[in-house]
């Protein structure tokens, strides 16, 4: 189940990378990742700590940074 929860956690931040959402809103939150996901943002934290070791706002940021080395690296 918890694989299915980070699953979900990973294509929720490629959608809200993808669109226009980072632009207008910014760095997602755990709180709207949490609930966006239909758990408590404490539950969803300690979730994904005990899943990746990384706390929820490290994987983040994490995917962040990926997100712009590709739009660097894109011709």
């Amino acid at each position: 189940m918890n694989s299915d929860i980070l699953m979900r956690f990973e294509a929720l931040l490629n959608d809200y990378f993808k669109s226009d959402r980072g632009l207008l809103l910014g760095l997602p939150s755990v709180t709207y990742c949490g609930e966006a996901l239909h758990l408590s943002p404490n539950y969803f934290g300690d979730l994904i700590k005990k899943e990746t070791g990384n706390t929820a706002l490290d994987y983040i940021q994490s995917k962040l940074i990926d997100e712009a080395k590709e739009k660097i690296f894109d011709p």
